[in-house]
């Protein structure tokens, strides 16, 4: 996402300021200066000299950004010795101890340069003092030396402007305050605009602190703190600007997301049922083993079950092709006038023992029965008839098998 950075100074008109655009990578691709060659670029950056910004503690209590917003301006008018009205005053955040910090600037010429910018169709995204921008290492104080002064940020919230002493006097001050706390093991020196470089001897023996040159540095190439701002309250940016590689990333996570929770669910889904096949499985079985006679082999325990089922019904006379299914379609077409003495079934086979051997009224029952999808032949016996489902049968031909 490329970015402009416009730095400005108390010395130099707004419409004289310097700019860089950086791009995706962070690289530098193009620098000016003035407002009217400004390019286009998704997000816009202030970066504010070293004495524009003054950053000082407040002891405030435990609340929200939102519900303190009241409370900064009256909260450094007594540090600053200014009115309220006349200052901004953004909160920074809070410190290891629980103390807030504050930076604060002139409302009027932050409003008028942002009006400024305004008039060129610059929208600013945010705000932040060069100090806020230095390198900070555990332990180290970062100076940055300039022709026209030097400033240090000697914590994540804390930075000062500095005199062009050799040593500053402002440092001296900020390094005798810290020495009632744990001081910095050493200072870092950074080489900005400055023409000529600090006398690092003369620090190290003014100090008494060890002074290293940490080599150049300029705000083109610093990173941008996310979550550092100073347009707080009124000065807040109201414009709209939508990130779409941003969306789109974050959309591509939520379907990744998304995907894993429907994959990982299917996977505890089919877990779960499989689990429940092999108890469904293993208690069809025990069931088999139950029903299906002790040398029976069990390959299938519910088609081998439903088929012992099958079976028993039919032995007793039940379902679909069973003896009361049998005797009920024989019944239709019985002849009224013909008596039974005696009815057997087995084998699936209707066996009607009569008072008297089959007449001439066979022929016609036969037919009558071929209509219901049965047979009728006369048994072994003279006065018998078997009744079986099939097309009638010559008793010569059942004879013979």
């Amino acid at each position: 996402m490329s970015e402009l950075r416009i730095f400005l100074r108390r010395d130099v008109p707004v419409a004289d300021c310097a700019w860089v655009l950086r791009d995706a990578n962070g690289a530098v691709s193009a620098s000016g200066g003035g407002l009217n060659d400004l390019p286009a670029a998704r997000r816009r950056h202030l970066v504010l000299a070293g004495d524009l910004v003054v950053t000082l503690p407040a002891a405030l209590p435990d609340l929200s950004q939102r519900r303190l917003a009241p409370l900064l301006a009256a909260a450094a008018e007594a540090d600053t010795l200014d009115e309220a009205e006349k200052l901004h005053v953004a909160w920074l955040g809070r410190d290891a101890a629980g103390l807030s910090w504050l930076a604060v600037l002139d409302r009027a010429w932050l409003t008028q340069t942002l009006a400024a910018l305004r008039e060129k169709s610059v929208e600013v995204d945010a705000a932040l003092p060069e100090t806020l921008l230095l390198p900070l290492a555990p332990d180290t104080w970062s100076v940055l030396w300039q022709e026209d002064g030097a400033v240090v940020r000697y914590a994540e919230l804390r930075g000062l402007a500095l005199d062009r002493n050799q040593p500053p006097a402002g440092l001296r001050m900020a390094l005798a305050l810290a020495l009632a706390q744990p001081g910095p093991a050493r200072i870092q020196v950074y080489r900005g605009n400055a023409l000529h470089p600090a006398d690092l001897p003369a620090w190290r023996a003014a100090l008494e602190i060890p002074c290293e040159d940490a080599g150049p540095w300029s705000w083109r190439e610093a990173a941008w703190p996310r979550a550092l701002n100073l347009l707080q309250g009124e000065l807040q940016p109201h414009h709209s600007r939508i990130d779409w590689p941003a969306q789109a990333r974050r959309l591509a996570w939520g379907l990744a997301l998304l995907a894993g929770i429907q994959f990982t669910g299917m996977s505890l889904d089919w877990l779960l049922l499989a689990r429940e096949r092999q108890t469904l499985q293993a208690g069809m079985r025990e069931l088999a083993e139950r029903a299906l006679p002790a040398h029976a082999a069990i390959v299938d325990p519910a088609w081998q079950v439903s088929e012992r089922l099958r079976a028993l019904r039919a032995a007793r006379g039940e379902g679909g092709g069973g003896f009361m299914a049998l005797l009920n379609r024989v019944g239709q077409v019985w002849p009224v006038d013909t008596k039974v003495n005696a009815i057997d079934y087995r084998d699936d086979r209707l066996t009607l023992t009569l008072d008297t051997p089959p007449g001439a009224w066979l022929d016609g029952f036969q037919s009558a029965l071929a209509g219901k999808g049965l047979r009728a032949i006369r048994g072994s016996e003279g006065n018998s008839l078997v009744i079986r489902a099939g097309q009638a049968e010559t008793e010569e031909n059942q004879h013979g098998r």
